[in-house]
């Protein structure tokens, strides 16, 4: 409902100030058809540029250990946390807005049902150009509504020339669609002042085309006044409907008495371009994009070759493969040399803290004769519990899950446990946190942290809410349990902003 209630602000916005310079710069020209594309062309816009919204899209890399391209894309379907229930008087406003709405569609039915009960009770005469001239026996003012004239029978006697003139000009100007747009406009708006003065230039202009079309018939400027106020008593009542005797009588003999405006003067209506470029710029939002450094599958399982040997340990000095003795080296393991037999495969990787390689003379005067080939120094790590080894989430052969599906189950989980902090709400704070975390071989959450957070409110919170989790289905590589890199964007959203 917030959402209605803005579009409707942002409409109503958009039409009184395009009305606005509309009566500054070409309400005095006597471009009247020009004048009422312009009226017409720029209430469509104000509805149509608030649903325009330009996005303006900021990439932020994220490292490519952290989280794959594809997982990535599962987790993009953020936790959107809605900071509070809609406040009791948002709905008042938006039933009030909704009555306005109903009430004035229902004065512009009420309005054309009246009009077609008219026409159905009159003597309808068919006219050579597809017109219908409807007569009454009582007295009205003279009207047209689509197709149909409506006249009194005795004003038609008394020879209607230029008041049949003025109303098929209203028919062939398409008047009359206008004043069903201009109604639909004004209901949805009712509550703008802009669109009841917009609709009744609107309406003005008409007559002043309706004018303009019986003087260039040939009529008398004076004979043709004199008639207009001799049937200014009359009224028609009906919205939708282009009265004869419609609109302030003096405007219009003013406008006829008027010199018609420079052809120069017409490139004041480009006034609608700026507006526009101003109107996008303020709606324009930006939103975030995150992405993930590009790395070579390749290149990182090399890589894990050869951490699986050296880099899960500190190696002394600067020891590179061809560092590595040829022939089979002599291997001493915490000061004991081992057997001749020893095969290095036979020790965990992640047991070993360090290893040494000491070849040429050094190694044979240290070792003796059987050092010849070189000697490998490992000193294994103390039999205390070590943290277990965590790889990329890439390499994962089996996915972890989430209460028996995947990250959507998580997102769904967070939704529901997560508290959007008060003084947040308070300080009308939101955005997105991005959080990395490890899943590890037990399915225990650990080592929460806040890759790119908003504010220290939202980042604890989402935290919080995160390091909460129950515990997953681990991760598998080649059968067995591994512990996993996750990263996950929590998203927060005022809804009171």
């Amino acid at each position: 409902m917030t959402a209605i209630l803005l579009y409707l602000g942002k409409s109503a916005v958009a039409l009184a100030v395009f009305y606005m310079f509309y009566r500054l710069l070409l309400s005095k020209e006597t471009f009247h058809r020009l004048n009422r594309i312009v009226l017409l062309g720029t209430a469509a816009l104000s509805f149509v540029l608030p649903l325009c919204v330009i996005t303006i899209r900021e990439v932020v890399m994220l490292p490519s250990s952290e989280q794959s391209a594809a997982e990535s894309v599962a987790s993009s379907a953020a936790v959107e946390q809605i900071a509070a229930s809609e406040p009791w008087w948002v709905t008042a406003l938006c039933a009030v807005c909704a009555v306005g709405v109903l009430v004035s569609l229902g004065f512009t039915l009420l309005s054309i049902i009246r009009v077609k009960q008219i026409i159905a009770r009159g003597e309808s005469i068919p006219q050579p150009d597809g017109v219908t001239l409807v007569l009454l026996d009582e007295q009205v003012a003279p009207f047209s509504w689509m197709r149909h004239i409506v006249m009194s029978r005795a004003d038609y006697e008394a020879g209607a020339e230029q008041i049949l003139v003025h109303e098929k000009a209203h028919i062939a100007y398409g008047h009359s669609i206008d004043l069903l747009f201009a109604d639909v406009v004004t209901a949805l708006q009712w509550f703008n002042p802009a669109v009841w003065m917009l609709k009744s230039d609107l309406r003005a202009l008409h007559e002043f085309e309706a004018d303009d079309a019986v003087l260039r018939s040939g009529a008398n400027v004076k004979e043709y006044q004199y008639l207009l106020i001799k049937k200014a008593v009359g009224k028609s009542g009906y919205s939708v409907a282009n009265s004869f005797n419609h609109s302030t009588l003096k405007n219009r003999i003013t406008m006829m008495s008027n010199k018609k405006s420079s052809r120069m003067g017409a490139w004041k209506a480009l006034y609608v371009l700026p507006l526009v470029g101003v109107s996008l710029v303020a709606t324009a939002e930006t939103k975030v994009d995150y992405r993930y450094e590009e790395q070579s599958v390749a290149a990182v399982q090399d890589t894990i070759k050869v951490n699986t040997v050296m880099s899960s340990f500190t190696v002394k000095g600067n020891v590179k493969i061809g560092d590595l003795p040829e022939g089979k080296p002599l291997f001493v393991i915490d000061g004991k040399v081992a057997d001749a037999d020893f095969d290095l495969k036979k020790i965990d990787p992640k047991t070993i803290e360090s290893m040494e390689v000491i070849k040429n003379e050094t190694a044979v005067e240290k070792y003796g004769e059987a050092a010849k080939n070189g000697v490998i120094v490992i000193k294994l790590k103390s039999q205390e519990p070590q943290e277990e080894e965590v790889i990329p989430f890439q390499f994962a052969g089996e996915k972890p899950g989430f209460n028996g599906g995947d990250v959507n189950e998580f997102s769904k989980w967070v939704a529901q446990n997560m508290q959007y902090p008060e003084e947040a709400l308070k300080k009308n704070l939101s955005g997105r946190v991005m959080v990395s975390f490890v899943v590890g071989s037990d399915g225990v959450i650990r080592n929460v942290k806040v890759l790119r957070g908003v504010d220290p409110i939202l980042d604890a919170e989402a935290v919080r809410v995160v390091s909460s989790s129950p515990k997953w289905t681990p991760a598998t590589k080649d059968g067995e349990p591994v512990a996993i890199n996750y990263t996950f964007p929590v998203v927060f959203v005022n809804r009171k902003i």
